[in-house]
C-alpha cells in the first residue's frame, strides 16, 4: 500500500504520509577518476550495467530504489533496519563478483560506499498535475547522505548510525566497530557512527577483528581526553595494519589540532566539515 492508497492510480498531488524508515545512500568511490579512463561508449555501457547489478540486491532485501544519483542511488527500507544492513553487505559481495567480470576484460575494479540511517520521514507527492513524482523529505535523508560522504574520510565501505544499529533486534550478528561521534552540518546533536565490515573478504574481516580491541581502547582514551595514550594506541593499530584509515584520521587530529580545533572540551567530538546533503 502506497500513501495509504489501495491503488497507485488513487494517488494525488500533495498526498503524504509519515513513516519510520531506513535510508541508504550508495556511490562509487572516485568514479570521476575511473570514468576518465574510459571512452564515451565504455562510460555509457558502465552506467547501464552497474545499476542492473546492484538494483536487484535492494529488492531482494525488501527495499526499493527511490532515485539514481549518477552512479549512486538512494534506497528505502520500510520494513526493518536489518534489511538495509543486509542489503549493504550484499552489495559489497555483489560488487566483488562484478569486479571479477571487469578484471576478465581488462577493466579496473570499482569500490562502492554505502551509508544507512533510520528515522521518521515524510513520503509524499510533489510536482504539478501533468507531472507528479514521489519524494522523501526528512532530516533522516540528509543525515544518511552526509554519512555516505564520511565513508571516504574514514576509508570504510559501510557506515551506519547508532540509531540504525540500535533498531536491529540482533546487532551482534554483524561485524562492526564504533568509529567516531560526529556533528554534521545541519544538526546540533552529535551522531555515533559505526563501520560494518561483513561484506569484506574473509582475510580483511579477520584483519579488522584483530585490530578492533586496540582501536576501540585508543578511541575510548581519545574520548576521555587521554590524548597521549590514545596516540600510542592508534600508532599500535597502524603498526599492525598500516592501511587503517580511521586510525590515521585520529592521529592527524592529535598531531595537527593541538587538541583544540577539532576537539571540544576533551570530549573528542568531531565537527564534520562534509558538505553532504541530499543530492539529486
Amino acid at each position: 500500500m502506497f500513501l495509504e492508497k489501495s491503488q497507485i492510480t488513487d494517488v494525488q498531488l500533495a498526498d503524504q504520509a509519515q513513516y519510520d524508515i531506513s535510508v541508504m545512500f550508495t556511490d562509487i568511490r572516485d568514479f570521476t577518476s575511473l570514468s576518465e579512463q574510459m571512452g564515451p561508449q565504455e562510460n555509457f555501457n558502465f552506467l547501464n550495467s552497474y545499476p542492473q547489478r546492484v538494483s536487484p540486491v535492494i529488492g531482494r532485501h525488501h527495499g526499493f530504489v527511490d532515485k539514481f544519483l549518477g552512479v549512486g542511488m538512494m534506497a528505502l527500507f520500510p520494513e526493518h533496519p536489518s534489511n538495509g544492513m543486509d542489503a549493504a553487505i550484499a552489495l559489497q559481495r555483489e560488487v566483488t563478483v562484478y569486479n571479477g567480470h571487469r578484471a576478465s576484460v581488462g577493466y579496473d575494479p570499482v569500490r562502492i560506499e554505502s551509508s544507512l540511517h533510520t528515522g521518521s520521514v515524510i513520503l509524499g507527492i510533489i510536482g504539478e498535475e501533468a507531472r507528479m513524482q514521489g519524494t522523501v523529505i526528512a532530516d533522516a535523508v540528509n543525515l544518511a547522505s552526509r554519512l555516505e560522504n564520511l565513508t571516504k574520510l574514514y576509508g570504510v565501505d559501510i557506515l551506519v548510525s547508532e540509531t540504525t544499529l540500535e533498531s536491529i533486534d540482533d546487532p551482534d550478528r554483524y561485524e562492526t566497530r564504533f568509529l567516531d561521534e560526529v556533528r554534521v552540518k545541519g544538526r546540533n546533536e552529535p551522531v555515533k557512527i559505526y563501520e560494518v565490515f561483513d561484506g569484506a573478504p574473509d582475510e580483511e574481516i579477520e584483519a579488522k577483528l584483530s585490530i578492533k580491541p586496540a582501536f576501540e581502547a585508543a578511541l575510548e582514551q581519545y574520548r576521555q581526553g587521554g590524548f597521549q595514550t590514545a596516540r600510542e594506541g592508534f600508532e599500535t593499530v597502524l603498526a599492525d595494519r598500516p592501511e587503517d584509515q580511521a586510525s590515521k584520521v585520529f592521529l592527524d587530529r592529535l598531531h595537527t589540532s593541538n587538541r583544540t580545533a577539532s576537539m571540544e572540551s576533551g570530549t573528542g567530538f568531531r565537527c564534520s566539515d562534509t558538505d553532504g546533503g541530499l543530492r539529486g
